[in-house]
């Protein structure tokens, strides 16, 4: 895949959604719908809407799981709070198979994902008496005691952890991370049997810590379609790919510095 330079402003495709292209007389094509979702979340990107760019490169993802695309989302991922979801996207960038088109994309991802890993908070259960039957819940998702052992992975913001026995809750407990913290949680649970009768008392506690169309001829993810370069913002860790393409004889051009999303 060659670079190409970016001049000049990104020009939107705006073909409808469905139906067909009036410039072309043709329906529109699922790749036409990733392109144009592509280019949206591009543009929201630039203007620093990270959660409208993730929602149009998710939606291009599925229409088109391409590297160019993937590696997009796991940025805005990033830049919106969803770094366990940004950080397992990055190493599918990684674990995917090599080749010329995918390198600097797989560098790029390498580049990110230690300062990426080092912003996700953890969680860790101290020692409880918590018995054999005991499930934990948190946000809904089981999870196993020994995984809260070491620190368990979330992303940045409020969580809910719960207790039950037998389908009865013996203990919830409110809490709410930051960036890099490591939070601790100790479950005054109650003494109970293995199988508590339908009146026994449910312990609670609260905790809160601080918290248009493709070129005629030319797929739009292949060549001339390129990135010019991730803008790999360690303190950001973000790696943002900008893709350009050539229309005719012209240069399908971005919106942003060559290749590079400036972010601070």
């Amino acid at each position: 895949m060659t670079p190409l330079m970016f001049s000049g402003v990104l020009q939107l495709l705006l073909c409808a959604a469905v139906g067909p292209d009036a410039s072309q007389g043709r329906p529109v094509s699922v790749d036409d719908q990733a392109e144009q979702a592509f280019h949206e979340g591009v543009d929201a990107a630039r203007q620093e809407r990270w959660i409208d760019a993730r929602a149009h490169f998710e939606r291009a993802y599925e229409l088109s799981p391409r590297p160019v695309v993937l590696i997009n989302l796991a940025g805005a991922q990033a830049r919106s709070g969803h770094l366990i979801e940004a950080a397992k996207n990055y190493h599918r960038i990684l674990d995917d198979r090599s080749t010329p088109d995918t390198a600097a994309f797989r560098q790029a991802a390498g580049d990110v994902l230690p300062a990426l890993e080092a912003r996700i908070p953890r969680v860790r259960l101290a020692p409880s008496s918590l018995g054999v039957s005991d499930t934990i819940q948190i946000d809904g998702q089981l999870v196993e005691p020994a995984a809260l052992d070491g620190g368990y992975p979330l992303d940045p913001g409020t969580h809910t952890l719960v207790v039950k026995r037998a389908d009865v809750e013996r203990a919830r407990v409110l809490f709410s991370l930051a960036e890099r913290e490591r939070h601790d949680i100790t479950l005054p649970l109650p003494l109970i049997p293995s199988a508590p009768p339908p009146s026994s008392a449910i312990s609670r506690s609260e905790l809160s810590s601080p918290a248009t169309s493709p070129p005629s001829g030319r797929r739009w993810w292949n060549s001339p379609w390129t990135w010019t370069g991730a803008a790999v913002i360690i303190a950001a860790t973000t790696a943002l790919v900008i893709a350009a393409a050539q229309r005719g004889g012209g240069t399908f051009s971005g919106n942003v510095p060559p290749g590079i999303l400036p972010i601070k």
